[in-house]
């Protein structure tokens, strides 16, 4: 028997203010002479180095969240799939432990860096001062994961530490106490590199049960290195097989998301995942924990138009946006569920997922599962263990990861400080006032600044809501995009950066069963109940670019008549695979999409988020049109 690992988190000395997790840009500041990132880098690449079938291995441990499938680690089977037996992946996407899961996964990786930054300072680094050591030791407890906060106007690009290939990285002093120059490292976090024996072996080339094989066409298993945005059907294997890292396009894809019209001469900019991740801190959006934490579609919320959008739907994107999902554009491991994790990007981006569950908790904590909720909050989280007694390893569940500070960590946003109390909620609050969202643009639009003798700005805010299947081609993962205006033209053009695109919905999906073999029990059990996911996408700021741009006809103004008869002409929708193909309409029967239009109350206080509210159909947008949710489906 496997000895069982423990997740526990780093320990905190007792007295000690509890360690932050913070904005990568931010920590990664000077790297050449930062004491914690020249710990960081050395403790991944010996991470990396670790055996591939050794469980602590960065392979194992990236392997969790998908391939090689059927292969248990740290002594705990993947769940068991309908047909009864173990198979598959420990998979929770489009489910309600999608948030509660991922939180155990990042503290699983967390700890293991913790450990191997300790073991650098004791076997790989000479200091010449007991001092300096225990300077070193001291920053290495005080190492907590960084997060990728692509969200913040000021970050809509891969962080820079992530884009270099060389690094210069912060050395011990020399004896007599004097600086010696920063040495210059190949920066495994530019990409991950498979080596066996120290030899660079494609991913597909392990041996059972540890190959890692191809899926939706994406070609995994002649990688010996992680990709974002680097394989590109019709090129040869010898371009992208080590891993290509094109974060020019990563950059492109995740601030895309505007109306880039050349006659416009506004100065508006509407930034999709900016404006959701608004959306999902407000009381006005996810009334249930259920909603919020997961793309599934819930029978009993369906009908109430603010809970089609959840953490996990924003977090899709950002998956695409950050990997590249089509072969026709540029893919990378980013945007495959089986491989995501081999990426290094991924830990600092679900790290950032973390935060928005910690803010969400923060500010509605008596929002959690419910008796009704399946899975339940008391089920377990396999295959991750803690130490509940003395040599006895019980799983995690739900309800063991809502405090998250117990395990050792907070964040610079949600930090205590002084306790609980108003002035910290504002705080909070302003943060969230940072990302762009559609109050707060059209106030400092309408007003030209946000002043406070206006007491609060009411608009009409118009969404577009989509029910869709993320199993309706047998996993394989595909991607719905919304324009308005023309879509042809542009077809050398990625989806997202077609000039009229406003919005995307990835499913973030797989291809769970191939050849009789089940990859993810989970999904396949989704697939045959017929569990169907939501997404959502804001429309307002895009629609008042448009109306405030005289060079573009159709749209005068954003009253609701006007743009009712503007969206019938001009909102689009294509679905496309992950070859870049466009889908037919027959092959997605149950997508529908919905046209909603509600009102939103902006307040100039920087610390009272806005309300949205009573959202009520615009049929005639929709009706008679493929995918397009008709008169009765409202």
């Amino acid at each position: 028997m496997t000895p069982v690992y423990p997740i526990e988190g780093i320990s905190v000395e007792p007295g000690q203010p509890l360690p932050v997790r913070r904005d990568c840009n931010e920590w990664a500041k000077d790297h050449e002479n930062n004491i914690q990132v020249s710990l960081f880098i050395r403790a991944l690449q010996k991470l990396y180095d670790l055996p591939y079938d050794q469980d602590l291995s960065f392979s194992r441990i990236a392997g969790i969240h998908g391939f090689p499938a059927n292969v248990p680690w740290n002594d705990a089977n993947p769940p068991a799939n309908i047909q009864g037996g173990t198979t598959g992946i420990y998979c929770v996407h489009n489910q309600i432990t999608f948030p509660t899961w991922h939180r155990v996964y990042m503290l699983l990786f967390e700890q293991r860096i913790h450990e191997l930054m300790l073991e650098v300072i004791s076997t790989d680094l000479t200091f010449n001062s007991a001092e300096e050591k225990k300077a070193w030791i001291k920053e290495a407890n005080q190492f907590r994961l960084p997060y990728f906060n692509w969200a913040r106007p000021k970050n809509f690009e891969i962080p820079h530490i992530y884009t270099i290939n060389n690094i210069k990285i912060r050395v011990p002093k020399s004896h007599d106490g004097s600086n010696i120059p920063p040495e210059l490292i190949e920066n495994p976090l530019y990409r991950f590199q498979l080596r066996v024996g120290g030899k660079l072996t494609k991913m597909g080339d392990l041996p059972k049960p540890y190959t890692i094989e191809d899926t939706s066409g994406f070609p995994w298993s002649k990688c010996s290195g992680t990709s974002r945005w680097g394989i590109v059907e019709n090129t040869p294997e010898s371009k992208w097989s080590q891993g290509i890292n094109n974060w020019p396009k990563a950059n492109a894809a995740i601030s895309s998301h505007t109306w880039e019209d050349p006659n416009d001469k506004t100065d508006i900019n509407n930034h999709t995942a900016s404006e959701l991740v608004y959306r999902i801190l407000s009381s006005s959006y996810c009334k249930n924990f259920s909603s919020f934490a997961s793309t599934a579609a819930q029978p009993e919320q369906i009908n109430v138009w603010t809970e089609y959008l959840s953490l996990e739907y924003v977090h899709n994107g950002l998956h695409d946006f950050i990997g590249g999902s089509s072969l026709k554009d540029g893919a990378g491991h980013m945007s495959n569920v089986p491989v995501a994790a081999f990426d290094p990007i991924f830990y600092m981006h679900h790290c950032f997922i973390d935060l928005l569950f910690a803010i969400r908790q923060t500010l509605y904590p008596d929002q959690w599962f419910t008796e009704n909720d399946n899975p339940k909050a008391g089920d377990n989280l396999p295959p991750f263990r803690h130490e509940s007694e003395p040599g006895e390893f019980n799983y995690y569940n739900s309800d063991l990861t809502r405090n998250w500070r117990k395990y050792g960590y907070d964040y610079d946003i949600t930090s205590l400080e002084n306790g609980r109390n108003q002035e910290y909620l504002d705080r909070i609050r302003e943060h969230i006032d940072g990302y762009m969202n559609t109050g707060q643009l059209l106030m400092k639009h309408r007003h030209g600044t946000r002043t406070p003798d206006i007491p609060f700005d009411k608009h009409d805010d118009y969404i577009i809501n989509v029910i869709y299947d993320r199993h309706a081609l047998g996993g394989d993962p595909y991607t719905i995009h919304f324009y308005l205006g023309d879509v042809a033209g542009h077809e050398p053009l990625s989806p997202s950066l077609h000039p009229h695109h406003v919005g995307s919905v990835s499913t973030f999906s797989f291809r769970a069963q191939r050849e009789g073999t089940v990859h993810c029990g989970s999904c396949v059990q989704q697939a045959e109940k017929g569990v169907l996911s939501t997404a959502q996408v804001p429309l307002t700021i895009a629609l008042h670019k448009i109306a405030s741009n005289p060079s573009i006809p159709g749209l005068s103004e954003i009253s609701p008549n006007v743009v009712e008869t503007y969206l019938r002409d001009n909102l689009r929708w294509r679905a496309i695979s992950s070859s870049g193909i466009e889908i037919n309409v027959d092959r997605l029967p149950r997508t529908r999409i919905f046209m909603l239009k509600g009102e939103g109350t902006h307040f100039p206080s920087r610390s009272k988020m806005s309300e949205y509210s009573n959202y009520t159909a615009m049929s005639s947008v929709t009706h008679n049109r493929p995918w397009g949710a008709n008169h009765s489906d409202y």
